[in-house]
């Protein structure tokens, strides 16, 4: 850790301020460039984790991110993110999100008007538009559901592994620029 001598003389005080300043402007860069790394591997991560999930065929969504100075965020956006992220129907039920039951507005899984059951007891659904499309939609469109992607859950675990060195790193620099 650096130490430094003060001396009480007018030059040292007003010495030690003008090095306090340089220092609050180097935390504030360091802060924008925390975010900005953070947000822009967190993006990559998310079109990676997006390679690894289950494909619905349905692919109303895509990822997006912004920064602005030290805030920043990245989002999965589209019709379809919130049952890629969070899966549909008894596969989704077997396969769950881990945060499902905790975010208000996420319907139970198996709920709705256009679910029924088959012989076996299996809760269906018929969505023509994606007949034989992807992994998960049978003749006539007939599907079970989709397990949860969990595309943004999973980036979220990484970049909380990945911020205490981003952190570390940025603010070590920063105090060597003084």
């Amino acid at each position: 850790m650096a130490r430094t001598n003060l001396y009480l003389t007018s030059y040292s005080i007003t010495d030690m301020i003008e090095r306090i300043g340089v220092l609050n402007d180097n935390i504030k860069t360091a802060c924008e460039d925390i975010t900005t790394e953070l947000v822009e591997t967190g993006l990559k991560l998310a079109i990676e984790n997006d390679s690894y999930a289950p494909n619905s065929g349905n692919n109303d969504y895509s990822f997006v991110s912004d920064v602005d100075r030290d805030k920043g965020y990245i989002a999965m956006v589209g019709d379809d993110s919130v049952y890629v992220e969070f899966g549909t129907g008894d596969v989704g039920a077997d396969n769950p999100h881990p945060l499902h039951s905790k975010i208000p507005g996420i319907n139970p899984y198996n709920s709705g008007p256009t679910i029924k059951l088959d012989d076996m007891g299996r809760h269906y659904w018929v969505y023509e538009p994606l007949a034989n499309v992807g992994d998960y939609y049978f003749d006539g469109g007939l599907t079970y559901g989709i397990p949860a992607g969990c595309q943004m859950y999973n980036t979220l675990l990484e970049l909380q592994e990945l911020a205490p060195n981003v952190t570390k790193k940025h603010l070590s620099q920063a105090i060597k620029r003084l």
